[in-house]
This record gives C-alpha cells, structure tokens and sequence, in this order.
C-alpha cells in the first residue's frame, strides 16, 4: 500500500512491520483458507 506526497511534511511511528499488519491478517488467513480446499477433511484443525 502506497501513499502519494505532492507537497508539504509529516512525521510517523511505524508500529509494526509484515505479518503484524492488517495485510499481515489478511495473507494469514487466505493461507489457511487455500490449506483448507486443500485438505477438507483436515479444516477443522486449521486455527
């Protein structure tokens, strides 16, 4: 995710990187929703 600056300043704290991230989420559980079609019989072990 990107953010375009054209002009002025700013300043941020970067709390947390990677799998920490809202996006970090979201490609977590696509990965345990792709080893769930995978492995159907198994989706239940999947947390």
């Amino acid at each position: 995710m990107n953010t375009s600056v054209t002009r002025g300043h700013g300043e941020m704290i970067v709390t947390t990187t990677g799998m920490g991230t809202e996006m970090g989420n979201i490609a977590d559980l696509l990965n345990k929703t792709e080893a769930a079609k995978k492995h159907p019989y198994k989706s239940s072990s999947i947390d």
